[in-house]
């Protein structure tokens, strides 16, 4: 755990502000100190206070900074995030959060040898950051890597390792009642047919993250009771 305490820079908040962050505690969690090459690396971190509206990044904005092999550094922002544990209330599906909230930053490694990460955070008041971590990432591919435009055909998609794709699917735009376990049957049924590929919407019946119950750029009532 990082206790850290934060001098405000002139002139850059109020006197409330400076008061509400004078004593920001960031505590990572545990994380792998190896992982493969192309292989998902998720991280998480508590702070301590946790800002009024997560989803405003001029309150608080948290990044993930990675720096590759060649010393290279990248900033990767992070999400606030719930974990739920779903259920099904006969053909509707419930939602109840598992855990508190907390920042989740995620990244792929697209390079194998010694990587480095640490966080920052940045408030009105100041910006702070943690001790650098270790991380070595393997040679051995962990998967075939992103989809970029093929550089032989532009008509067409390869994998990092230049592995064709070729999308095969359809359009299943929201879901029904069921919420995401519609998914879990459709997706099950696509993928023994040979699918690869869906297209999903996110209109405020189905996946919407603001309407008119939110109001803009506060979406904490999107999490909890249902779907």
């Amino acid at each position: 755990m990082i206790s850290l305490a934060l001098v405000p820079a002139a002139g850059s908040a109020a006197p409330g502000q400076v008061a509400a962050a004078a004593a920001l505690t960031l505590r990572p969690h545990p994380a792998s100190r190896g992982i493969d090459l192309r292989a998902r690396l998720e991280l998480g971190l508590d702070v301590a206070p946790q800002p009024a509206n997560p989803f405003d990044p001029d309150e608080m904005r948290v990044q993930l900074e990675l720096r590759d092999p060649s010393g290279r550094t990248t900033a990767v922002d992070a999400y606030w995030f719930q974990d739920f544990e779903r259920a099904l209330a006969g053909n509707r599906e419930v939602l109840t959060p598992r855990g508190d909230p907390y920042w989740k930053a995620a990244c792929t490694p697209t390079e194998p040898g010694p990587w480095r990460w640490r966080w920052t955070v940045a408030t009105p008041a100041a910006s702070r950051s943690t001790q650098w971590h270790e991380l070595s990432v393997s040679s051995r591919p962990a998967g075939p890597g992103f989809l970029r435009v093929s550089p032989r055909d532009p008509r067409y998609l390869v994998h990092d390792d230049g592995t064709p794709y070729f999308a095969i699917g359809e359009n299943l735009a929201w879901y029904d009642r069921r919420g995401t376990h519609a998914y879990d049957d459709w997706l099950d049924e696509l993928a023994a047919q040979g699918a690869t590929w869906i297209r999903v919407w996110m209109p405020e019946h189905g996946m919407g993250i603001e309407a008119e119950d939110t109001g803009l750029g506060d979406y904490t009532c999107r999490g909890g009771g249902g779907s």
